[in-house]
């Protein structure tokens, strides 16, 4: 229910589904009680953790065969969640107004997206 809330409130027709068992384990995330940071919205997709420190990004432009790509989140402060996908050696970097990307450990992060936090509704 809620994803299809999360589906409804962006406008977006989906029914993409996540399979969080693809998804790299790590360790515990420290979140801050009244962190709301779990919606990453931008012009043609959006990140949204789906649990259990696992984000999906959806984004049926990008990725035509399942429209979704599954990350980790290995960290998180005040300024900034950062992902990591195992199956491409990705990091993303998602802060207020713009999301950046790396392959591999070393080397620039580049710019992608530019986009912000928004609040999933509450289902009922």
């Amino acid at each position: 229910m809620k994803r299809l809330l999360l589906f409804l409130s962006l406008g977006l027709l989906t029914t993409a589904l996540s399979n969080p068992a693809k998804a790299q384990s790590v360790g515990p995330v420290a979140v801050e009680a009244g962190d709301t940071r779990t919606l990453w919205v931008y012009e043609s997709g959006w990140f949204e953790d789906i649990g259990d420190h696992q984000w999906v990004e959806l984004n049926h432009e990008l990725y035509n065969d399942s429209g979704e790509m599954l990350f980790v989140e290995v960290s998180r402060n005040d300024s900034q969640v950062t992902l990591f996908d195992k199956s491409r050696n990705l990091t993303v970097i998602l802060t207020e107004g713009k999301m950046k990307w790396r392959v591999g450990e070393s080397g620039d992060f580049n710019e992608l997206y530019q986009g912000r936090w928004k609040i999933l509704p509450k289902a009922r």
